[in-house]
């Protein structure tokens, strides 16, 4: 569920019993609504449990006006089934699903939270209600301009986006992934978002890996957008690699498109770059007697070489029985 703080209370919530829900169906719904409550934030009676009480036992009606309540602290409570008719916009209540943000946003704004949850809730209604193809506050409906709700900009705060979560791969990781032919470097996870479609470089490297057109903007110039014909695309070409099929880019499958940086093993002495080798040399009493690659040859050259009679002359740090002076 991509739904914030989401908390089903369908069950909980007071309804009239002896007369039931009205239904309609599903694929009915053309309009998404977006109200408030009317009721000050932070006050007893403003949450979803007493709108529906209100409704119920104040106005006469069946069940809860709404479908969905989003509470300051951004929790997203589900009222009803999207089967069932909620009385939130007379006369267009058939073909309509009512979502309440509670505050009175003529004296108070939406908090962030809320603000936050509305664009988590529309993207996921969108996507689970296809047939949606209009948002709309309750003053837009037909008969309604007289009211002033939501009585905030809802039009704003669903264009909006959220600051994209962190990364869940490390520096490391991502710093082993090749850049793709256009330059674009992996830093997120791209997906098709109903609504707010992702845009950038990383996603016009996508399009062009899987043949998929790119748009072009006025001037003629092509740029990445992530819509429905990527994902559709995307999911066959996992599927037939054998990778998880979700529609989505993370970095197994940037890898999987754009390879990954081989490591370069670190340089042996034997495999240096060209140029005179280290050597171990012996010097007595100041003097160089021989040189050797290996330090091991050094010390039985010495030992075998040089007379018990002269090892006093070595410096003192080295005065030793098979000393040897690396230079």
């Amino acid at each position: 569920m991509s739904i914030c703080k989401y908390k089903d209370v369908r069950k909980s919530l007071v309804r009239d019993t002896k007369r039931g829900p009205l239904t309609r169906s599903v694929s009915r719904i053309t309009h998404l609504v977006i109200h408030h409550s009317a009721t000050r934030q932070g006050l007893a009676g403003s949450n979803a449990e007493a709108f529906a009480r209100f409704h119920v036992q104040n106005n006469g009606w069946r069940n809860i006006a709404y479908a969905y309540v989003i509470e300051p602290d951004g929790t997203t409570k589900h009222c009803l089934d999207h089967n069932i008719n909620g009385p939130h916009v007379g006369n267009h209540n058939a073909y309509s699903i009512g979502v309440c943000l509670t505050g009175d946003f003529a004296k108070e704004k939406p908090t962030k939270e809320q603000e936050k949850a509305l664009r988590a809730l529309v993207a996921y209604l969108r996507k689970a209600i296809p047939s949606i193809k209009y948002i709309r506050g309750h003053q837009e409906m037909a008969g309604y301009a007289w009211k002033n709700c939501p009585a905030f900009d809802y039009k704003k705060v669903l264009a909006a986006s959220d600051p994209a979560p962190a990364p869940k791969w490390t520096q490391e990781e991502l710093d082993r992934l090749n850049s793709a032919p256009n330059g674009a470097r992996f830093s997120r996870t791209l997906k098709y978002i109903r609504g707010n479609q992702m845009t950038g470089n990383d996603i016009l490297a996508v399009q062009q890996f899987l043949g998929v057109t790119p748009a072009r903007d006025k001037n003629g110039k092509v740029y990445g957008i992530f819509g429905p014909k990527i994902e559709e695309t995307l999911k066959k070409w996992q599927q037939k690699n054998g990778i998880k099929v979700t529609g989505e880019v993370g970095i197994v499958n940037w890898r999987r498109m754009f390879g990954e940086k081989k490591e370069v093993p670190k340089p042996t002495p034997d495999d240096s770059k060209p140029g005179p080798k280290p050597y171990i040399r012996v010097t007595v009493n100041g003097k160089q007697q021989h040189a050797f690659e290996q330090k091991d040859s050094a010390i039985k050259w010495f030992t075998d070489t040089v007379k018990a009679g002269i090892r006093w002359i070595l410096n003192d740090k080295f005065r030793k029985p098979g000393g040897v002076i690396p230079v």
